[in-house]
């Protein structure tokens, strides 16, 4: 289990125990580009989810606070 802390506007630090976690996918602001990414991912066999944003979850070790974050390659769409 993930802990995270904040600092909050009045100095006091506060801390939670991330017990679950989600992760939206297929969410954007601006929904003409989200249905774009998803002709685009269906064009190379994705299926469309069935509603945006879809949420799946994933494991609560994920939530971390740090300067940088590693990614696979140089292509991730975030």
């Amino acid at each position: 289990m993930s802990q995270l802390s904040f600092t909050m506007p009045d100095g006091s630090i506060e801390s939670v125990d991330v017990t679950a976690l989600l992760n939206a996918g297929y969410a954007g602001r601006n929904q003409a580009e989200v249905a774009s990414h998803i002709a685009e991912l269906a064009a190379l066999g994705v299926p469309a989810p069935t509603a945006t944003p879809a949420l799946y979850p994933i494991s609560p070790y994920l939530a971390q606070q740090t300067d940088r974050v590693y990614v696979q390659h140089g292509r991730t769409s975030g």
